[in-house]
């Protein structure tokens, strides 16, 4: 005669306990991945949003200054006289406002870049130089502000009235 089976029950509990702490340990850890995945893509998405506008606001000064007469920088912002009417840009810590003549408003902002601007001027002309500075997420480690320049040629006042005056149709 056999014997019949044995049961073990307190190794079954046992592997039972061992795997159900395993899996847990899996989840969170998979958990976990997920929530870094998710914020790494919101922090991609907000520097394409940023790059987009630095290229917005660069593309249309670009086009400003091209067609500018004579400008003039004060307190109020930049003002360019372009060729067909003034447009003034003026400067925030946080963004960019266009307004024309006839009562244009564009407006450039976004999430953590800041702007700024400054005028060099040389013996051919000014350099309008503006910085997009871009600052770290606030889960980053202590990482500095980087800072992306664009540069733009702003001809003298004179020689660019010159210039217009000796167009000939």
């Amino acid at each position: 005669m056999s014997r019949p089976p044995t049961r073990r029950p307190a190794f079954l509990l046992t592997e039972l306990l061992a795997m159900l702490v395993l899996g847990t340990a899996l989840l969170v850890i998979l958990g976990k991945l997920t929530v870094e995945i998710l914020y790494l893509q919101r922090i991609a998405a907000e520097h394409a949003d940023r790059v987009a506008v630095m290229d917005s606001l660069s593309r249309r000064l670009r086009e400003d200054v091209l067609a500018t007469r004579a400008w003039r920088i004060g307190d109020d912002g930049l003002t360019l006289a372009t060729i067909d009417a003034d447009v003034n840009y003026t400067l925030g810590a946080d963004r960019v406002r266009r307004t024309t003549g006839d009562g244009e408003v564009k407006e450039w902002r976004s999430r953590r870049l800041a702007f700024g601007w400054r005028v060099e001027t040389g013996s051919r002309g000014s350099v309008l130089v503006v910085e997009f500075v871009e600052q770290p997420p606030s889960r980053a480690t202590p990482l500095p502000d980087r800072s992306y320049p664009a540069a733009f040629y702003l001809p003298q006042a004179a020689a660019a009235t010159t210039l217009a005056t000796e167009v000939r149709p």
